[in-house]
């Protein structure tokens, strides 16, 4: 391993460059003091206005008959909570039954396999993985200096997290070039990392996807509880995604930001997150360790970057379903229907948890 790694920076002089810049920008960027204003720790107004409101709902369910007093003071919200946490108990009960079924049937398992031969890697070495990492967060970085930019001096007046929205919007796409550029260069094509469709068609694909959220939804609601009841035991509480600051700053200024958010997280991310984990590094990785290692070791990356200690977990357990889906299927379809319907489900979840809390903070 040592060996490959100084042979590579022997013979990609460029990269190694990039390598030790990045290095260096990051270690400076990290040394800097921070103001303390701009500290992590310091939650946004609109954060503490939800934390607060939140606490006094939860003061006011720990009474006898305060869950009849809410429903008939916001009937519509009540009804809709109660329609989806029966939805959710019949997915959950659902899901351990294919779980059972895929850890005691061996031919339920194998139904799931399919017959597209997904071509040879022999060309793909785990330097494309580095490469794609030097390039993207060099282009990354760049790209924030840009945005940066043209925020401070260009357009002040346009809110903060548009810029954000569109600084991942345009590193999501620059990852899929990045990608396309490694496979020409490697000699392959796009079809490699999962743009394709087996001779079942697409729509199963899509069924095997959903399948597959109604699989991994109990493993990952019973890590996640497990982690919520460590956190309360604890005292800590975990960062909010980066999204629902958007959210909350955003609900009551800008519908379209709020909209623009939302097809970034359901639909952007999860295409372009599935065709680099699940049909770039996953092949690579697989060819290295095989499939089972694979797996973990594409989950935990999958999971790290997101950066998100009490999230790492759930994420890892979501990363295993997906890259067992597609091990199954070699094809992107079922994960990117997967991963879509798991980042649509957690965000209408915030936004019924935050018409609850409003509503309840207002009674």
């Amino acid at each position: 391993m040592i060996r490959d790694i100084i042979n590579f920076f022997k013979q990609e002089k460029l990269y190694g460059l990039i390598f030790i810049t990045l290095i260096a920008i990051y270690a400076y960027a990290t040394l800097l003091p921070k103001p303390v204003e701009e500290s992590p720790l310091t939650a946004s107004a609109a954060l503490e206005e939800f934390r607060t409101a939140e606490m006094k709902l939860q003061t006011q369910f720990r009474g006898a008959g305060s869950w009849e007093t809410f429903a008939s003071q916001q009937p519509v919200v009540a009804r809709i909570f109660q329609g989806l946490a029966f939805f959710a108990s019949g997915v959950f009960s659902l899901g351990l039954v294919i779980n059972l079924l895929l850890f005691v049937n061996p031919t339920f398992r194998r139904h799931l396999n399919s017959e597209i031969d997904p071509g040879s890697f022999s060309d793909w070495k785990l330097s494309m993985v580095f490469k794609f990492l030097m390039l993207f967060m060099s282009s990354s970085l760049a790209l924030s200096f840009i945005v940066a930019s043209i925020h401070k001096y260009l357009l002040p007046d346009v809110s903060v997290n548009f810029f954000l929205l569109l600084q991942t919007t345009i590193v999501d796409l620059s990852c899929f070039g990045i990608i396309a550029m490694i496979l020409w260069r490697a000699g392959g094509k796009l079809q490699a990392v999962g743009f394709r469709v087996p001779r079942s068609g697409w729509l199963r694909e899509v069924g095997y996807g959903i399948a597959g959220y109604v699989t991994v939804y109990p493993l990952f609601v019973v890590v996640l509880v497990f982690l919520i009841i460590v956190s309360n035991f604890l005292a800590f509480e975990p960062p909010p995604h980066p999204l629902v600051s958007v959210f909350l700053e955003e609900g009551e200024r800008s519908s379209r930001i709020i909209i623009y958010s939302i097809l970034v997280g359901t639909l952007v991310g999860p295409v372009f997150e599935e065709m680099f984990f699940r049909g770039f590094c996953y092949p690579i990785f697989k060819k290295r360790w095989g499939s089972g290692v694979s797996m973990v070791v594409t989950s935990m990356f999958f999971a790290s970057i997101h950066q998100n200690i009490f999230a790492f977990w759930p994420i890892f357990v979501l990363g295993v379903g997906l890259n067992y889906l597609y091990e199954k299927r070699k094809c992107l379809i079922g994960p990117i229907v997967l991963h879509v319907v798991h980042n649509t489900v957690f965000i209408s979840y915030f936004f019924l948890a935050k018409r609850m809390v409003a509503a309840g903070a207002g009674g």
